[in-house]
């Protein structure tokens, strides 16, 4: 998942999705199975959101957090066992 900061954008980016990342881990969970979340957070601390607070939220809610979106998506390519 990508969350992007800034004007312009959400006023709580991570806030507004936990709700759905809480739902989609329950639903795998009642199946017997882990869903496991990649996500990043491009922004600064100066942003309106401030990306600690936005990082934090995510953590939280269980979601992994990398550095950029190409750590994420290498991250998600391990874990799925196709990086190649």
């Amino acid at each position: 998942m990508d969350f992007v900061l800034g004007y312009g954008a959400n006023t709580d980016p991570a806030g507004e999705m936990v709700t759905f990342i809480e739902q989609a881990r329950e639903a795998a969970r009642e199946k017997g199975r882990y869903l496991c979340i990649v996500g990043s957070v491009c922004g600064t601390e100066q942003d309106p959101q401030n990306r600690t607070e936005q990082e934090a939220r995510l953590r939280k809610a269980g979601v992994i957090v990398m550095p950029s979106n190409a750590r994420a998506v290498k991250l998600a390519a391990e874990i799925t066992g196709r990086l190649e």
